[in-house]
């Protein structure tokens, strides 16, 4: 008996009491946070790239590291850095073996055969300097008589899969400096080129070039 009375003496002088069912005080529990799936892969994909959901939101800059020197072009020299080449995919690894054997003969210049057919002013030449395949390579601006090429690779590729309602106009001819140079001659043109496609359901034309 000694030894209780001892014991709620004790429980008083510390001044705690364990509180009865109802005299407890109410108890908030953080509400439970269900991620969507978007969430849970921006999460993933931020464990894998080191990167923070604020950057992959577009809401903070990514660092980048900066850009190597660029490839700097010289004839009969690779289009490109030499180590790269053999990443090439096979048609431009095979355009950039031609490249290194023409040049070795001195070609500076390659010649593109334009018949009426395609442009409707007759047979004409478009002449490709060998550098332009260097802006090809890097990615860098083109010359309009490459884009020229381009657009008669378009056309062959549109007529053989039977796609005949396609115009395309001729890039080396009507772009942005004849049209302010030569306003009348391009008129001229433009009219000539719809009057001959007048059928056609889509006139296509690359721009913007000088």
């Amino acid at each position: 008996m000694q030894i209780i009375k001892q014991s709620a003496q004790k429980r008083k002088k510390s001044g705690k009491s364990i509180a009865q069912l109802g005299q407890q005080s109410n108890q908030s529990v953080a509400p439970l946070v269900v991620l969507s799936d978007f969430e849970k892969n921006l999460l993933e994909f931020s464990k894998d790239t080191n990167l923070t959901t604020a950057q992959l939101r577009g809401e903070d800059d990514i660092p980048t590291l900066p850009m190597p020197p660029k490839w700097k072009y010289e004839y009969g020299k690779e289009l490109m850095w030499p180590r790269l080449v053999k990443y090439l995919l096979t048609k431009m690894y095979k355009l950039h073996q031609w490249y290194m054997e023409a040049t070795t003969y001195g070609l500076i210049v390659m010649e593109v055969r334009v018949g009426d057919q395609d442009y409707f002013r007759g047979d004409d030449i478009i002449m490709v300097e060998m550098e332009e395949l260097y802006m090809l390579f890097n990615q860098d601006a083109l010359d309009k008589s490459l884009i020229s090429c381009w657009v008669l690779m378009e056309i062959q590729t549109s007529c053989k899969m039977g796609y005949h309602d396609i115009g395309f106009m001729n890039p080396s001819i009507i772009f942005q400096d004849n049209l302010r140079d030569k306003p009348e001659e391009i008129m001229k043109n433009i009219f000539k080129f719809l009057e001959k496609n007048y059928y056609k359901n889509y006139i296509l034309l690359p721009w913007n070039f000088e």
